[in-house]
């Protein structure tokens, strides 16, 4: 069987009235597409942060939080100190907020003063004071908050 190839004699192409309609498609679609990019907002993370300014007071580090964004609970937030090598320094290692209290200091030589005694979260104002015996210039601290890191710095 064989094939016959018919090839079309006629110039015109779409009526008139046809490619009028498939136009107006055509920019009511890329319209509409161009509305949703714009008027929708992209999405934010609700991911907590924290600012710290870092001072040497006597035998201490103070870590003063400057700022807060979000929630950061005291007793599901956690600190961690490494090495210069980025070894977790023990004994603190992912110690909650909560727990790094007076008498917890001869344990982690790591004290958490809030701001209020009433504060359950990290607030503005608050600090940690930080041995400078255990902890040494060239160590880093994360600060972590349901599993998500909300601050990070270098003593």
């Amino acid at each position: 069987m064989r094939k016959s190839w018919m090839i079309r004699k006629d110039l015109e192409g779409v009526s008139p009235v046809i490619g009028t309609i498939l136009m107006v498609a055509i920019t009511v679609v890329l319209a509409a597409v161009l509305y949703a990019m714009v008027a929708t907002p992209p999405t934010q993370q609700d991911t907590a942060i924290v600012g710290f300014v870092k001072q040497e007071t006597g035998n201490n580090w103070t870590l003063m939080v400057g700022s807060v964004r979000g929630q950061v609970p005291l007793d599901t937030t956690t600190l961690t100190f490494k090495n210069e090598d980025g070894v977790v320094m023990y004994p603190l290692s992912a110690v909650p907020l909560s727990q790094l209290t007076a008498q917890n200091w001869d344990t982690y030589k790591v004290l958490y003063q809030k701001q209020k005694p009433s504060d359950t979260s990290v607030t503005a104002g608050s600090s940690i004071l930080v041995d400078r015996t255990t902890y040494p210039y060239g160590c880093s601290y994360v600060l972590t908050s349901a599993n998500n890191i909300v601050a990070t710095g270098a003593l």
